[in-house]
């Protein structure tokens, strides 16, 4: 399987130049299984502003993840107002049409997010489809890195690869690599981390923990090969998710 990480620059509401970027680095990624995009790609990240996104603008963004999608599956994020309520939200589309959404459960409090967004209330888990087979996958977003509850949940209900869409900045960008490492481990299974271009280090986790490919800082792209394979083999040698002791960990989840 083939995997395009997208990472574009994403600047505060210059939605033109955003979209035009997408699109630039989208034209690099024809020959790919999924594409994936940032976090609010279309707004850049300032919760504060999230309320003057029109839907006009929203409609441009969801047009070109139609488009894309028509050949390949999408994934990326949007700032979407919905009666009234902002929600920060990943989407996914294929053949030309969404067929999931997920909003961001932990909201980051340092920025504010949690005065201007509604939170989510369901772990993200959907199916695509890849040939004839259908293939599992997690989604989380930014901050939700840092709660490792998430991750376990995604891997215990089949999540084969975990799709973490971020605006991570680089003065904290260690976190953003460890933690995409200690997750990919954890829920032994792959794990696609795609973040702004400001922050960078996009990358693709093996359910060892090896870094199979990761960006720089800046606009680029780059197509990743994985073998869902190896996670059936790593569980084979170790299964963590086996040896879980519910009666235990009721006490903390």
């Amino acid at each position: 399987m083939k995997i395009a990480l997208a990472q574009i620059k994403s600047e505060i509401l210059k939605y033109k130049q955003n979209l035009s970027n997408a699109r630039n680095l989208a034209s690099q990624a024809r020959d790919c299984d999924i594409i994936v995009l940032p976090e609010t790609f279309l707004s850049g990240f300032a919760p504060e502003i999230f309320s003057e996104i029109s839907s006009e603008q929203n409609e441009k963004a969801r047009e070109f993840l139609r488009e894309i999608s028509a050949q390949k599956v999408a994934i990326a994020g949007l700032a979407l107002n919905e009666n009234g309520e902002i929600y920060n939200r990943a989407l996914v589309y294929q053949n030309g049409r969404e067929i999931y959404h997920y909003d961001k459960i932990f909201l980051f409090s340092n920025s504010g997010e949690n005065k201007f967004v509604r939170a989510g209330d369901k772990f993200g888990l959907c199916e695509i489809s890849q040939g004839e087979k259908s293939l599992k996958i997690g989604l989380a977003i930014c901050y939700d890195l840092r709660f490792g509850e998430i991750f376990r949940y995604l891997a215990k209900n089949g999540a084969q690869i975990i799709f973490v869409i971020a605006q991570f900045p680089h003065s904290r960008i260690e976190h953003f690599r460890t933690l995409s490492r200690a997750r990919a481990i954890e829920a032994q299974c792959f794990l696609v981390a795609l973040n702004s271009a400001s922050g960078g280090h996009s990358c693709v986790i093996s359910p060892e923990g090896e870094i199979l490919c990761e960006l720089g800082v800046g606009q680029e792209s780059k197509i990743c090969g994985i073998n869902l394979a190896q996670i059936s083999l790593v569980r084979a040698q170790m299964d963590i998710l086996k040896d879980e002791r519910k009666e235990i960990l009721k006490e903390i989840l």
